[in-house]
């Protein structure tokens, strides 16, 4: 693997390709994406890409306006394995569209507001604002984009991330394009912002077994109250069983 940092694109940038192996690597402190496959259209998806046992930490904390994500996955059969992922904003990993894309057994943790300080920071100036969306699995689908379906989040843990709308798992179809069936089971998550699942925007299909959540909702933002799971906008065919919801302000 190789140490990447203080890149002004992403470190790692794939458009059309296929049979890539990204592995063992140390990227942080860059203005953009960690790792990003290119999502502008149907053409530039990026297929069988292993992203695996990477430590990646302040994607974006260069940027002159915000951070940004970690990973984000944009074909179809792409495998995000064994990292260990911290201290950014937005998401954690995100799936632009696709099928049978899996995030599996990897360690999310450690997001603090406080790592955003934005306007008035004593160091470097400008600094990225944080934007207050923390999610450890985003997955939506834009107008002309592709849909993801058969999607699998398996087994990752995700701890410390208080701050703000900070949520585990985001569904969301705004083309509509037809997304549809996500596989959520064995995950766990621990003083977490927000919401565990939200689904809405026409999503179908999304299923939760087997899931362990401790002390969430403790989110900053007093005027909400946060769901435990929120299914909403046209979303059907969820399922919710074997999980267990614990400690949580709203269920």
């Amino acid at each position: 693997g190789f140490t990447a940092d203080r890149f002004e694109t992403p470190s790692v940038y794939l458009d059309s390709s296929s049979n890539i192996q990204i592995l063992n690597n140390n990227i942080h402190d860059t203005s953009n994406f960690c790792v990003k496959m290119r999502s502008t259209a149907p053409s530039n998806a990026s297929n069988n890409v292993l992203i695996k046992t990477n430590i990646l930490t302040h994607c974006g904390g260069l940027s002159l306006t915000e951070p940004t994500q970690a990973i984000a996955v944009y074909g179809n059969n792409n495998l995000v394995e064994d990292n260990d992922i911290s201290h950014l904003d937005r998401a954690f990993m995100l799936n632009n569209g696709g099928d049978f894309n899996v995030f599996r057994n990897n360690y999310l943790h450690d997001n603090f507001q406080s790592d955003w300080p934005g306007p008035g920071w004593a160091g470097p100036s400008p600094q990225p604002t944080w934007q207050g969306h923390m999610d450890a699995v985003a997955s939506m689908c834009n107008t002309g984009m592709l849909p993801f379906h058969q999607m699998l989040i398996e087994n990752n843990y995700l701890y410390n991330v208080p701050d703000g709308d900070s949520k585990f798992a985001l569904f969301q179809d705004y083309g509509p394009c037809g997304s549809s069936d996500a596989l959520v089971r064995y995950n766990t998550a621990k003083n977490l912002g927000s919401y565990f699942l939200i689904s809405n925007n026409r999503v179908k299909n999304v299923r939760l077994y087997n899931n362990s959540a401790v002390d969430i909702e403790i989110g900053i933002i007093p005027t909400k109250n946060w769901e435990a799971a929120y299914f909403s906008q046209g979303s059907t065919g969820g399922k919710l069983i074997n999980n267990i919801l614990y400690n949580n302000s709203v269920i």
